[in-house]
């Protein structure tokens, strides 16, 4: 999401078999042609060095895939632009509440006086009128002489807009393809397939051809060999959805222990044979009858 690009390192034995996979948490990657044409990812790694490995080793996942003929369109200009809107907001709030507490007494003094004289009379106004005692015990009212006049200074800093934050906000949540209810996980099912089907599934259905292109060979994919990624159980329905499933155990549709997997209880012996109520029958077993009666 950040960078629009990921890969992990495929470990081979000498027999050209996988063995082990390593995620590559890099600074940098970059595109490197061998004499032969063939194309290597030269990385930067975070421990300083810079290894090269065969892009037929490497697991690469990438979004937003237009500019580049290797690597996805990285998204920092977009997301630089809104995290400033973000930091300018935060810092605007930060200015208020700090600015909320300087001044708030403004004492107009008739005479010119010095500016010693100016902060002792501040002080010792303060002292007396705006700061209790150590008794506990602290005016209500202040009484001073002609010589200066009081005047209350009403904080009138400025807050950033909340409709204009909620904006901002929801910029950022649409441009990782997201919303309040995932983040804070109070989505409903429905919510949730809908989020799966933009956002995780795609992904998935990356890696499993990337897994499959890059774990088996030409001859062992033709064969039918694959991987496949997938979400199992029905993790995320409802009870209530998960208990109408129990149509399909009825109807041969779901064995019982695929039924059971779903609320994540173990399998009963012989769970895994079909079952139909008595009162369904096949299709060829109706026109089978419906002939006999002719």
């Amino acid at each position: 999401k950040l960078n629009s690009n990921a890969f992990a390192y495929i470990h081979r034995d000498e027999f050209g078999y996988p063995m082990q996979i390593y995620a590559i948490p890099a600074y940098n990657a970059t595109a490197v042609y061998d004499e032969y044409g063939y194309l290597h990812i030269k990385f930067m790694l975070k421990n300083g060095k810079n290894p090269i490995f065969p892009y037929k080793d490497l697991i690469h996942l990438r979004q937003d895939y237009n500019e580049n003929d290797v690597f996805g369109d990285n998204p920092q200009n977009t997301i630089v632009d809104l995290m400033d809107i973000v930091a300018t907001t935060d810092s605007g709030i930060k200015s208020a509440i700090k600015n909320g507490g300087l001044i708030k007494w403004l004492l107009k003094f008739k005479q010119q006086l010095k500016s010693d004289d100016l902060k002792k009379q501040a002080k010792s106004f303060v002292d007396d009128y705006l700061r209790p005692d150590d008794s506990g015990d602290s005016s209500i009212a202040a009484a001073i002489d002609n010589k200066a006049d009081i005047e209350q200074i009403k904080p009138n800093d400025y807050v950033p807009n909340a409709t204009q934050m909620e904006k901002t906000v929801t910029r950022i949540y649409n441009f990782f393809g997201t919303n309040e209810k995932i983040i804070q996980s109070k989505f409903n099912e429905d919510e949730w397939n809908a989020y799966y089907k933009a956002e995780i599934e795609p992904v998935a259905i990356q890696l499993q051809k990337e897994f499959t292109n890059k774990l088996f060979t030409i001859r062992e994919r033709g064969c039918g060999n694959s991987i496949i990624f997938e979400e199992t159980a029905l993790q995320c329905a409802s009870i209530t959805t998960k208990l109408d499933l129990l149509q399909m155990v009825d109807r041969a549709a779901m064995t019982p222990n695929e039924w059971r997997k779903t609320f994540n209880l173990s399998p009963l012996p012989g769970g895994d044979e079909p079952i139909r109520r008595l009162d369904t029958a096949l299709a060829n077993d109706n026109r089978k009858e419906k002939n006999a009666k002719r």
